[in-house]
């Protein structure tokens, strides 16, 4: 059972101050499994923005938890706004005279760094302890645009600096619609574990891309004596150039991969690219890894490959599919095994059959899926190409499928009825005739 009953009061003390009191009680539970009194206080004041919350336990008397998050900072304190003169006004039953007040320029507020804001961020619960205390200062340039982030992170608990990051746009233009090169980049440090992390990126008319991304380990430890192929690295190191994604064409070349500081090289770097052309109703999409010579890895050599396709022809005859390569290799070098996988999943081929000008009203179909595998260069388990050939007539009414198997001697039958599935009519297999709707049990 539950009786809650709540109180919430929010008043204004003074303009641009709010503060705020809520409690909660429940009839029906003990005053240590009560809510806390929560407190809130609001600041919007410039250059203040201040917002906290207090979690208090009358019954108990203790702090249950407490946040807060405070930003100081005004754009606008270095403009000056004019403000109008005003009259002398004489004294009225309703108020006492005014006397005349010339016109005069006004700020925003005080604050000496327009381009400035510094905010501050923390708090305290008393299940998992103190939060994080985060401390950031922004930097703006004239257009906005333009900015500069830097921020620490500091644990209280420890005490220790967790994070120390740093975040960076610009751009470059000669006007508002050409706005040709903009560049940002994000950097973060984290002291404990002497790990450096970040990106960059520098774009030229919304269209082409330059970026590099980076993950290292600082300290590395060094083993005096590796395991043979472990191949020790500090992290990864990557650029690449290429479009922005979401354009109907789209192309990408990366080159890099495992990076290690103690040695000053890639261990085993790879150079991939991609492409993609889109056009409506067709798609062609094609991507490639070569692996390359590095401090442990001593061969060129393509490692995967990846080509999908949608393509028609008019509007009888479409051609998709995906075939996708990748190479593996076990053992170590020079001794090692290399291992090749060809896998089409699936590859099919439509074509419409109907009168010139009319919906087609058959479609004949080949498909094929098939995985091939080689082992130092010879095939494993070799085994014929595996069609799947198939047929479908369709009318108003019904629709009738086909489907012929040729290497596993397998055939098919089906009927398709208004707003019903297909009924499988016949099953014949080397095995034997499954007719499923004379024998529902029959898989």
């Amino acid at each position: 059972m539950s009786a809650p009953l709540s109180l919430n009061l929010s008043t204004v003390p003074v303009p641009d101050v709010r503060f705020g009191v809520s409690l909660k009680r429940d009839l029906f539970l003990a005053p240590d499994l009560q809510d806390p009194a929560v407190f809130t206080v609001s600041v919007n004041r410039l250059p203040l923005n201040l917002n906290a919350q207090l979690g208090y336990q009358p019954f108990t008397k203790e702090l249950e938890t407490f946040s807060y998050n405070a930003t100081v900072g005004d754009p606008g304190s270095g403009t000056l706004t004019p403000v109008d003169a005003q009259p002398a006004r004489l004294a009225t039953e309703y108020g006492p005279a005014v006397p005349a007040r010339p016109a005069y320029l006004r700020r925003s507020s005080a604050w000496p760094a327009p381009d400035l804001t510094l905010s501050a961020s923390g708090g305290y619960s008393r299940v998992t302890g103190y939060s994080p205390f985060t401390l950031r200062a922004t930097v703006t340039g004239a257009t906005r645009a333009d900015s500069i982030s830097v921020y620490a992170t500091h644990n209280i608990e420890k005490p220790q600096i967790d994070e120390v990051g740093a975040t960076i746009n610009a751009t470059v233009g000669r006007d508002a619609v050409l706005n040709p090169l903009t560049f940002s980049a994000r950097e973060t440090l984290y002291p404990p574990t002497g790990r450096i992390s970040g990106n960059a990126t520098l774009t030229w008319r919304a269209r082409y891309q330059l970026s590099t991304t980076h993950d290292l380990l600082l300290n590395r430890v060094v083993e005096d004596n590796p395991a043979p192929g472990s191949a020790p690295n500090s992290g990864t190191l990557t650029f690449s150039v290429g479009t922005v994604n979401g354009s109907a064409n789209d192309w990408q070349l990366t080159y890099g991969g495992p990076y290690d500081l103690v040695r000053g090289g890639w261990t085993r770097p790879t150079a991939s690219g991609s492409l993609s052309v889109t056009r409506p109703g067709q798609r062609l999409a094609l991507s490639a890894t070569v692996a390359t010579p590095g401090l442990d890895q001593f061969r060129t050599e393509l490692t995967r490959a990846d080509l999908d396709a949608n393509i028609g022809f008019g509007s009888r005859a479409a051609l998709s599919g995906r075939v996708q390569y990748y190479r593996t290799r076990s053992g170590f070098y020079p001794d090692d095994t290399a291992t090749d996988y060809l896998s089409i999943d699936p590859l099919r081929v439509s074509v419409g059959i109907g009168r010139k000008g009319q919906v087609p009203g058959a479609y004949l179909t080949g498909s094929l899926r098939q995985t091939f595998v080689w082992k130092d260069g010879v095939r494993q388990d070799p085994a014929p190409l595996s069609p799947v050939i198939g047929l479908t007539i369709d009318r108003c009414c019904w629709a009738v499928q086909a489907e012929a198997d040729l290497v596993q001697r397998r055939y098919r039958l089906s009927v398709g009825l208004p707003g019903q599935s297909q009924y499988p009519l016949f099953d014949l297999t080397p095995d034997g005739t499954k007719v499923p709707l004379l024998n529902p049990d029959s898989p």
